[in-house]
């Protein structure tokens, strides 16, 4: 059972929480158990996080006429780290060897709580290397702050860990929650899969505010035509990347591999991919989000899309910020810049050759 006061805002770790929960108890004698027992293991009760199926949640999908062009265009490339366990140069025998045995022996609880707290990649590497000796996975344990050390500067190096991943675009079918920050687009990508209207709802205010930035700037931005006798209209090759089937993601780390999810992503008639990931640091009502937290996660996403910017030289990442007005950081070549809505503007109007 699990009571989970703290409102963690986080999908993510949600999920990780509740799974951590649903773990089979009794995974080694599962099969002898009878089938009363066997349910009563698999059950489990969990307070405080709302499941997602209690929301309403609307479905969308590209424009049927258009649904081809739409992906063959917006071509976006992503980015993983490499784990350290994939690295064939990664001598963890030098490490763990490099000392010698310690004359008294830590508890074998308190280094089994200590493996827990490491990263998956430092576990696997524990279990490659004790290879079922309980002796050289005491060893192992006993060297894992240097291990862990290692890995940090490893992984935290994105010049070294990241790599370039796939090419992917907006999946042709996708979801939303519905929240109460609304607006109603209908030159982006995206339909209603019911057909009732272009009403779309957004997880923040910041997310809507600019989406409707970006509306201004449709008369910059690629466009597919429309072969629908019923709707000439072309499209605008720009909208939200829902998570929902997502293939649009970068690898970033910060106490583990987590993945972000960039907020929209645009196609310019330049032929560059821009992509953005909203923030706001604005206090907003019924949020109860650590100000130091959230500000450590957007450093770490700065970086993250710092060096994503090296890797894909026909991608700008953005990550514009709301406080009061727009704080825009785009990030190109492996360049930062601080620029305002006006001059993000301007910027692709002069790509698109607009005076």
């Amino acid at each position: 059972m699990l009571y989970q006061v703290r409102d963690t805002q986080s999908k993510q770790l949600d999920e990780q929480v509740m799974g951590r929960v649903r773990r089979n108890p009794r995974l080694l004698d599962f099969d002898t158990l009878p089938e009363k027992a066997q349910d009563l293991a698999m059950t489990a009760w969990v307070w405080g996080v709302k499941p997602e199926a209690m929301k309403k949640t609307r479905q969308v999908k590209l424009w049927e006429s258009q649904q081809t062009d739409i992906r063959q265009h917006v071509r976006v490339t992503t980015t993983r780290l490499t784990n350290l366990t994939e690295r064939a140069d990664f001598d963890v025998s030098g490490v763990v060897e490099s000392k010698p045995v310690p004359p008294v022996s830590t508890s074998i609880f308190k280094l089994w709580n200590k493996l827990q707290q490491c990263p998956n990649d430092v576990q696997t590497l524990c279990y490659q290397y004790a290879n079922g000796d309980v002796q050289r996975w005491w060893r192992f344990m006993e060297m894992a702050d240097e291990v862990r050390r290692k890995y940090d500067n490893y992984i935290c190096d994105y010049d070294e860990s990241m790599e370039v991943d796939k090419t992917v675009s907006f999946p042709l079918v996708s979801s939303y929650v519905e929240t109460d920050q609304s607006e109603r687009i209908h030159s982006w990508v995206w339909c209603r899969k019911d057909g009732s209207g272009h009403k779309f709802t957004f997880d923040s205010e910041a997310e809507r505010e600019w989406a409707s930035v970006l509306m201004d700037c449709e008369d910059d931005m690629a466009v597919v035509s429309d072969d629908d006798l019923f709707d000439d209209k072309e499209r605008c090759l720009w909208g939200k990347n829902f998570p929902t089937s997502s293939e649009i993601k970068y690898e970033y780390y910060a106490d583990g591999i987590h993945s972000s999810y960039p907020d929209f992503i645009m196609k310019d008639k330049a032929g560059r991919i821009h992509v953005f990931e909203v923030k706001s640091v604005n206090k907003a009502s019924g949020q109860n989000i650590d100000p130091e937290e959230y500000n450590q996660k957007i450093g770490k996403l700065k970086d993250c899309y710092l060096h994503c910017s090296k890797k894909l030289r026909n991608h700008i990442f953005y990550l514009p910020i709301l406080k009061d007005d727009w704080q825009i950081f785009r990030y190109e070549d492996g360049e930062e810049d601080q620029i305002s809505e006006k001059s993000f503007k301007e910027s692709l109007k002069k790509a698109a050759g607009i005076s």
